[in-house]
């Protein structure tokens, strides 16, 4: 991996904001196994992993791995993939664990160490978030996958996989396949977690690419740096403003 040159070719052209929704569509996988179990699923499933990350590391540069919370093989998964990445060659930016007060449970990113980058070509990284529930994808990720500017050609585009998710709902105690709350047109007896999953996750990208539609790329500066970025993010994303003097947040300017 250390002897991979990411550079731009400079007559490829940038996508449009929703076409960049749609990429990240059209190349989404999963890894999640649950149509049957056999002992040797884990090989098969590191396999998919490295092969997805090594898939992409000439034209993206933004890998996000999804994980939802449900129990030590789950825990086991995403331990893995940090145990992985670093295996082949990254090091760790961020990584925290959250209590269930926000919807992360744990954030993982990671760089590629020893990459070779010419700008405006960016460096490859690869982000796992485990959620504590997945009724807690939709709001975050609708924001994650919204159309960012700089991410808009090779080899600079953004990917998405889901890599860990539960098999089972926990209700009052008891594991259970269907959630009979869970329900809509597809679903009118309940929905397995997966089935939940992939609506959060469709609802994301197709709210994104609406709104990509209508208002073009999101903002391109961190809604952090200063209050009139703070606010230009809430108007992108349709969200009720809060001042970052409101959230004890110090502009990063």
């Amino acid at each position: 991996m250390s002897k991979v040159h990411r550079k731009c070719d400079p007559q490829v052209p940038r996508m449009e904001a929703v076409e960049v929704v749609d990429d990240v569509l059209n190349n989404m996988e999963t890894f999640v196994l649950t149509t049957i179990f056999v002992r040797g699923w884990s090989l098969g499933w590191a396999r998919n992993l490295i092969g997805f990350i090594l898939n992409n590391v000439s034209t993206a540069s933004y890998v996000r791995l999804i994980a939802v919370q449900g129990g030590p093989v789950c825990e086991e998964e995403v331990a893995f993939t940090k145990i992985l990445l670093l295996e082949l060659g990254f090091s760790i930016v961020f990584e925290n664990s959250c209590s269930t007060e926000v919807a992360e449970r744990y954030t993982l990113r990671c760089k590629l160490d020893g990459v070779q980058v010419t700008t405006p070509a960016m460096p490859f990284e690869v982000l796992v978030k485990q959620y504590h529930s997945v009724n807690q994808i939709y709001r975050n990720l609708q924001q994650d996958v919204s159309p960012n500017w700089s991410y808009s050609r090779v080899p600079n585009l953004q990917r998405l996989a889901v890599i860990s998710c539960a098999e089972m709902w926990f209700i009052d105690g008891h594991s259970k396949r269907l959630n009979p709350e869970e329900v809509d047109e597809h679903h009118p007896d309940g929905m397995t977690v997966n089935d939940k999953l992939n609506s959060e996750i469709m609802r994301a990208l197709e709210d994104a690419k609406t709104r990509a539609a209508s208002k073009g790329f999101r903002p391109n500066e961190n809604w952090k740096k200063s209050e009139e970025a703070n606010k230009v993010y809430h108007e992108y994303f349709d969200l009720p403003l809060r001042t970052l003097a409101s959230m004890g947040i110090t502009p990063t300017g």
